[in-house]
């Protein structure tokens, strides 16, 4: 998966290009034609193996451990 962030905004994460551009101009952004934006794009990890080690259904969170920072589980 892509992220994207705003370089001026970095809370504001996007799935796509096209999210960030339609959230500047819905939101009231001035963009003009030729304009620019700096956006930042996450580095891609590698994926991780974990262990769920208990769940609190009544929170909706789990805890969980980490097995395998290397292992690529796709």
């Amino acid at each position: 998966a892509d992220m994207f962030w705003n370089h001026d905004d970095a809370e504001q994460l996007y799935d796509s290009i096209e999210e960030f551009l339609n959230d500047e101009i819905c939101n009231g952004s001035p963009l003009e034609v030729g304009d620019t934006r700096t956006i930042q794009r996450a580095a891609r990890l590698s994926n991780i193996e974990i262990r769920i080690t208990s769940i609190h259904e009544e929170e909706c969170e789990a805890d969980y451990e980490i097995i395998d920072e290397a292992k690529d589980t796709k």
